[in-house]
Parts: C-alpha cells; structure tokens; sequence
C-alpha cells in the first residue's frame, strides 16, 4: 500500500491563492493596460513608443515607427489623423518586415496642434498609439535659433600643412538664453562637439588616414534646439585636400572668368565658365572675404559658397553663384569690396588621390546706385532694401542667415497662386508686417523623396543588409552639397566571394566603396554612369558600402533611383604577400573595369596607385566606334628586378591577343607594350568595321580589353593612361 504525503494546511492556502489570485486582480491589470494604450496579450504587434513632435512648415519630418510581434510575420502600418493634409505631402511606407516611415511635409495651412493615431496589425491582433504633431511657421520667426557661424556652406582642410579643424559655433536667439548643440546624423566618426556657454560651441575634428583615404568630401550637419521651436539645422561641407599630391597625369580645369566692378544693390553675380578634358569633381566652389586674400589664399580662413551649373556639362559648363552685396543697406555712392578664389577639382584619377586643382583669385569694388532692388518674389536677399517696394521684406526662413523676398499684402486676393497673406512676420532688417507667403512653407519646390531605408546617410546610421536584391532605392539632392549618400553595412561569418552591384539612371552618376570594420578603404568602382560593382573575397567581419556622387546639383537634378544587389558565396581567401589595390576583382573579362573617359566628349582616363599581384592581371574594356581614332596605352612604373616586370596587351573581343610578342621574335615587344624596362607602351588603330551603324550598314563599335600583366609572375604598382583619339592622346614614356 502507497504511503500517503501528508499535505500541511499552509502549504494548501498557497496553492488555492496561487490558483485564485490572478481572478481577484484581472480587473486591475486590464485597467493597467488600457492606461498604458497597448495590447497586453502576446496576440498581435505591440508598437514601440514614439515621442510627441514638432515639425516645421516645408521641411519634411521622419518618424520611424517600430513594432514587435511573437510571431515575427509581416506587421502592416497605418495612420489616421485628426488633421486636413494636403495630398501628396504625407506618406507611410513599410521599411521592414517589423518597421515603417512615416514622412510628413506640412503647408502653412497645416500650422497647429494635430493628433495622430499610429496603427500596428497582423494576424492576430492590432495596437495603436496616440502622437501629438505640433506644426509651426519656418517664415519670419526672430524667436528661432539663427547661425551666426559658422558662415558659408563649408570649408576646406589642407592635409598637407593642417592635421586638425575647429569650427566655431555661435547662434543667436531673440528669446533664449540657451540653446542645445547637438551634431545631427549621419556623425563624423571621431569628432567632437563641445558647448562652452548658452549660446557658443565648438566642432572639432582631426581627420584619420583611413577617412582621408575613403572620401575627400564629408557633410557635417549642426542642430540647434531652444525647445520652444522645430530644430534648427546648418549643413556645412569638409573637403579634404592634400596639396602634397603633385606630377599627376592629365590636365588641370581651366577656370575663364570675367570681372568687372558693379553698381547694384542686389546680391553679387559670380559667373565663371569651366573647362576639365576629364570633367569637374563635384560643385565648382567659391570662397569669399571682404578683405585681401591674396595670389595664394588659405581657403580654409574664407566663407564658402558651392557654385551651381548653369549650363553646359562637367567637360565645359557655366557655373554661377552669388555673393552677398556689401553695400545692401547702404545710400546711393557707398563702396565696398569682395575678394574671392574659384576653385575647380577635376577627376583625373577616378579611384585614387592623383587629382588636379586649380585656384584663381579675383577682386571687385561694389558701388551702391541708390533706390531699392526690385528683387520679385522668393528672389535671394539680405536686406529689405533690396525687395520690390518699400513694404516689401526680405525674410528668414528655417533659422537662415540670408532670406528671401515676400511682398506686402493685406489680403489674400493681393497674393499670387499658391501664396497667401499670413500672420505679420519679422524681417533680417527687424521690420514687421504682413507678407504674401508661399502656401508650401518655402520658395523651394519638393523634388526628390527619399526611399524607405532613409536616413542611412553616413556610416552611422548604414542600413543591414542580407545576400538579395534591395530595390526601389533612390538618392536625392541636398541643396548645394551633391548629395545624400546611402550606406548599407553587412557581416561575413567565414570566408565568402561576395559581390556588390549597383544598377541605376545612366545620369547623375553613382559610385560605390567598400570599407571594413575600422573605416580603411578596400575596394572602389568609379564607372562612369550608373552601372557600378565590387567583387571581393571578404574574411569574416562588418563591412560597409557607400553608395554616393558627386554630381548632383541642387534645382536640376530630382535625383537618381537605383537597385542594389549583394551576392555571397563560400569560399576560401587567399593569403598574399602582396596587398591588391581597391580596384579588385578586375582580373578577367566579366569584371573588366570600364574607363570613364567624363562623357563622349572626353578621350583621355587615367588612374594611380594600382597593384598588380602575383598571378594577378588588371583588365580594361574600351568600346571604339570611329576607325579615324587611335587607342593609345601608356603604362607608368618602376623596373629594378625581372620581378618587376609588368606588360600591357591588347584583346579583341573573341580574346585574340592583338599585340603579338614572343621570346623568339622580340622585334614588337618594345612598340607593343611588352618591353623589358620601366614603362610600357603601346597604340592600336580600329579598322573601318569599327564604327557606328549610322556611318555604315552592318557596323558596330568593337570592344577591346586592355589587360595588365605581371611577366613571369612579377608584381608592382603602377600608373595607367588610356586615350582615345585623333591623335595618340597618351604620349610615349
């Protein structure tokens, strides 16, 4: 017979109040859920919280909105709302499987308080949260936060004497003694921003090797928070120069500028017209001063203003900008100076340092006519003065230094289409009244939107990826700087060839780089167009690719939409004793690097800094349409050993070795790029089939590969010229 457990009276009371407990407090805890406005029940997505905003008239305002689910399926978004939105101007758009960006760009019919609801579904249930969205006026508004430094939209390092940058912050607020400094994403990684009283701060920065080596441009971005306003934001590019770099191949930009004193007193028109056989990196860029500069200028001591292109191409275009008058303000005969440089960066060396610069310094006297402007509507300005009549204000808007023109009203029927008559506003010159203002918020129009994985605008915020295809990915202007950048980051558990390629708009044109955990450069694609890939086997870590241009500009380009796929495959890493270039994988017909000669108006491509390793080859697909041409090659390094020895060939596109030389017959083997001695060169004339089909019937241009070869095994750096021309474009070592 079982023994029998004796079960002792409290341990009984503890289990029936275990067993009847909850009953007793599920009134309580349904109450508590209710209060906290989320789902308690592990049925359906529960939404992360998100905070109350304040947003700004015609600037866009991104919320991301996340949510969890035990399940892990698909968690549809939506939104509802208490406010009249403009259609077109508010979006919600699923990013993830488990997250959701909603964009909003209000009027100025949108200023107020609204309410909106924020909805997270799935299979199993739902939840909502609730968000205040405060919209306020960016027109007019003296109690918002303004920059007073630092002034322009950039500035420039000069790596060769300059190893660190301070930027000294100074904001002015009509109605705060304090404000928050904070630096917006994407961070520079390594710099600091430091506060030393209400309303003073400083930005500082001592730029590593490996970020010098990665990009030569990077978009610092400062906030300004009172709390009582949306955040004030100052965009402001670093571009890194090293004029230690000298004896590149090719030609440097031309600048042509005509200068003449002027009387006006209206903003400063600064046309220059600028020429570049390879084609301009990025904006032409001006900087200015109201004192002497000097023949040779310390760039980094002037105010910087990025130039735009009027007219004409990256090869032989009009750039423009405009410099503050310095005599807005002033009575008929008052004087003043402006001494400026124009700067022009070419792109000689897609992929490497050996680039060209050309400064050119200029001055003129400005002379004050008297009378007012008569700038019209949304017209840049500095002064009232300036403006059309004498109730006419020039106007910040979004906390700027410089404003733009509105014209006096006193109702709605005295404005233009899509302008109203708003609340009286404050001007630059401290007067008051009402103005005729646009309905958008700004007199710039909306563009471009950005993809869904925004903001992965720098290395801080890159986006993770897996092995597939992201699609629907854009880039968009911002303002005068180029543009954003999208940078995605991903992890290798063992060793793996991995592929990255990226298929966009032929124009403006999209690069790629690829970089490891601790920021150096590994790999880079400078193809001209859009059409960009990286190949590499990767050892196990984090990696980061940025995808970026420098050719946008700003009221031209509405931006450029693109897919990117990543490919990874197991495999085993070599190890060498010879570190390969950041051009790899190059080394066979499907990965052919293809020059980018800057348009079908340029003929000439070099590159520096390339390596050829043992067993290695570099190779080069050239497209020739035009028999009248010649292709010329010009090979650049340095011989010592045997083991030095590097050849350049030429291949059709069956693969037929073009340039023929063999031990036995050396007689070719100097003309043909296959000497044994420093430098290496060689020229090719197509044959009348070569051509377009508009010249003759049946024709078509014929590709040819120009490899870079390591006799006998060798390994060396080297410098590459391809030219393709009327005449032999690349000249003989």
């Amino acid at each position: 017979m079982p023994s029998i457990i004796p079960f002792p009276r409290a341990r009984a009371f503890a289990f029936l109040s275990w067993l009847f407990l909850p009953w007793l407090f599920l009134p309580w805890l349904v109450a508590l859920c209710v209060s906290l406005g989320a789902a308690c029940s592990s049925e359906g997505p529960q939404l992360s919280p998100v905070a109350d905003q304040v947003a700004a008239v015609g600037r866009e305002l991104v919320v991301e909105v996340n949510a969890t689910n035990m399940s892990g399926k698909k968690i549809n978004f939506s939104y509802t709302t208490s406010a009249d939105i403009v259609p077109g101007r508010v979006n919600m758009r699923t990013r993830s499987a488990q997250s959701a960006l909603f964009t909003w760009t209000p009027a100025a019919t949108d200023i107020g308080t609204w309410t909106f609801d924020f909805h997270a579904s799935d299979a199993e249930g739902s939840s909502s949260q609730t968000v205040t969205i405060e919209v306020r006026s960016a027109i007019g508004q003296d109690s918002r936060p303004i920059f007073r430094r630092p002034l322009g939209a950039g500035t420039s390092i000069d790596l060769a004497s300059e190893d660190c940058i301070d930027i000294e912050i100074v904001i002015e607020d009509q109605d705060s003694a304090e404000v928050i400094l904070t630096e917006q994403e994407p961070k520079i990684p390594g710099a600091t921003l430091s506060q030393d009283g209400g309303l003073i701060g400083q930005w500082s920065w001592c730029p590593t090797k490996a970020q010098s080596n990665a990009q030569d441009r990077y978009l610092l971005t400062i906030g300004a928070d009172d709390s009582q306003n949306p955040l004030t934001l100052k965009n402001y590019q670093i571009i890194l120069r090293d004029s230690s770099v000298n004896n590149c191949p090719g030609q440097a930009p031309v600048i042509v500028h005509q200068i003449s004193n002027q009387s006006t007193s209206t903003g400063i028109e600064i046309s220059a017209q600028v020429q570049d056989d390879q084609g301009i990196k990025g904006a032409v860029n001006l900087y200015y001063s109201n004192m002497p500069i000097g023949d040779t200028p310390a760039l980094g001591a002037l105010i910087n203003l990025p130039m735009e292109l009027a007219s004409g191409t990256i090869l032989d275009g009009v750039w423009t900008a405009q410099l503050p008058n310095p005599v807005a303000g002033g009575q008929s005969g008052d004087t003043g100076n402006l001494y400026y440089a124009i700067v022009a960066d070419d792109n000689d060396d897609r992929m490497g340092s050996c680039d060209h610069t050309t400064t050119e310094v200029f001055g003129l006297e400005v002379t004050h006519p008297g009378g007012l402007g008569g700038l019209p509507l949304c017209a840049s300005c500095t002064d009232d003065q300036q403006c059309g009549t004498e109730d006419d204000l020039c106007i910040s808007t979004g906390g700027a230094q410089t404003g733009v023109c509105f014209s006096s009203c006193a109702t709605d029927d005295e404005c233009p289409s899509d302008y109203f008559c708003g609340p009286e506003v404050d001007s630059l010159n401290g007067a008051r009244a009402k103005q005729c203002q646009p309905m958008s918020g700004t007199c710039e129009e909306l563009q471009c939107q950005d993809d869904v994985l925004e903001d992965n605008d720098g290395i801080t915020q890159a986006f993770t990826i897996e092995p597939g295809v992201q699609a629907d990915l854009r880039l968009c202007p911002v303002e005068l700087h180029a543009a954003d950048e999208d940078w995605f980051t991903f992890t290798v558990t063992e060793d793996a060839d991995v592929t990255l390629q990226i298929n966009g708009d032929q124009t403006p044109n999209l690069d790629l780089r690829l970089l490891d955990s601790t920021g150096n450069l590994i790999a880079a694609s400078e193809d001209f167009g859009s059409s960009d890939s990286i190949s590499r086997c990767l050892t196990p870590g984090t990696y980061s690719l940025r995808v970026y241009s420098n050719l946008f500009f700003s009221g031209q380009d509405p931006g450029n939409s693109y897919t990117l796929e990543y490919t990874s495959f197991d495999s085993l890493c070599e190890v060498s004793s010879c570190d390969d270039d950041i051009f790899e994988d190059d080394d066979n017909a499907v990965q052919a690097r293809i020059p980018d000669f800057g348009g079908l108006g340029a003929t000439e491509f070099t590159a520096s800094n390339n390596t050829i390793c043992e067993a290695d080859q570099d190779w080069y697909l050239v497209s020739a349409f035009n028999n009248l041409n010649h292709l010329s090659v010009r090979l650049d390094f340095t011989q010592s050993v045997l083991a030095d020895d590097l050849d350049v060939l030429l291949y059709d596109s069956t693969g037929t070795l073009l340039t023929q030389c063999t031990a036995a017959d050396p007689s070719d083997c100097n003309s043909n790029g296959q000497s044994s001695t420093s430098n290496e060169y060689f020229t090719w004339q197509p044959p009348d089939t070569c051509s377009l089909p508009i010249d003759c019937e049946g024709c078509a241009p014929c590709d040819y590969f120009i490899v870079v070869n390591g006799f006998d095994g060798a390994f060396n750096d080297y410098d590459i010229c391809i030219g393709y021309g009327a005449g032999d474009l690349c000249i003989a070592p």
